[in-house]
């Protein structure tokens, strides 16, 4: 019974003792290290926490100048998916130019969500699809760089005759075409048929307005003298041309002239 006794003294000691040794070394013990700040970011995301998390990529961006651009740019995309786009306009804006070659995918990736954001599904769209054409693209270069293909074009090669040629692009603007003509070797004939040309067009044969008239009636100007609702209108088509001013009142008396180059 005395043997039983101590045993059991002995394990209700340690058993009232341990508490007592937690507790002490808990003062003694170390502070433990803050979590990185990447992975506490992430976390974010997979939160839904958007805004602090788009705050905390901000951070990373300033903390490592290496990944500037990178950081800069989820930072953007998180305020998207927070639903402020005036602050991931700020974060794109403060991208260094170099995340054009640098990061193409993810900087026209957040491009097109942020077009998407802005109710511009053909700007996103098209976004998209770059990004896209530029992964295909680069992939296409490695393997051939790879197989010693260096070449950087293809030189052209005419056999004497005459040879036509034909190119067509979807410019911002309109439909653009350029139409070309070799013989011997030279240019013979060339000609671009550009949407300006079209969208400058003041009437057709059957009198409609052209583009660029038609959206200008019925403007109403705040300034007539300083006509920026014009200009604003005008600019809106991208022309690739310069473009000059001229209002005039009811009566024929020039109020403003303004030349744009």
């Amino acid at each position: 019974m005395v043997a039983i006794d101590r045993r059991l003294w002995f394990v209700l000691c340690i058993a009232l003792c341990m508490p007592l040794t937690e507790s002490a070394c808990s003062l003694v013990q170390t502070p433990e290290a803050p979590p990185d700040l990447r992975a506490h970011v992430e976390r974010l995301v997979q939160q839904g926490k958007h805004a602090e998390a788009a705050r905390g990529y901000a951070q990373l961006a300033e903390n490592v100048p290496a990944e500037h651009d990178y950081f800069q740019l989820q930072s953007a995309d998180q305020w998207i998916a927070a639903g402020n786009v005036p602050e991931a306009h700020r974060e794109i804006a403060a991208v260094s130019p170099d995340a054009r070659a640098n990061l193409p995918i993810l900087r026209a990736l957040v491009a097109a969500e942020l077009a998407y954001a802005e109710n511009d599904g053909a700007r996103a769209i098209r976004a998209a699809m770059l990004a896209e054409l530029a992964q295909k693209h680069l992939q296409l270069l490695t393997d051939n760089i790879a197989k010693g293909d260096y070449s950087v074009h293809n030189p052209p090669v005419f056999d004497g005759h005459e040879i036509e040629g034909v190119g067509t692009h979807e410019a911002p603007r309109g439909t653009l075409s350029h139409w070309i003509v070799i013989k011997d070797s030279k240019i013979k004939n060339y000609q671009a048929v550009v949407p300006s040309t079209w969208n400058a067009s003041p009437r057709d044969r059957s009198g409609a307005h052209g583009p660029y008239e038609a959206s200008l009636l019925h403007t109403p100007l705040a300034r007539p003298e300083e006509p920026l609702e014009v200009l604003r209108t005008i600019h809106s088509f991208d022309p690739c041309m310069a473009c000059a001013c001229h209002t005039f009142d009811p009566s024929g008396r020039q109020i403003a002239k303004v030349k744009v180059l």
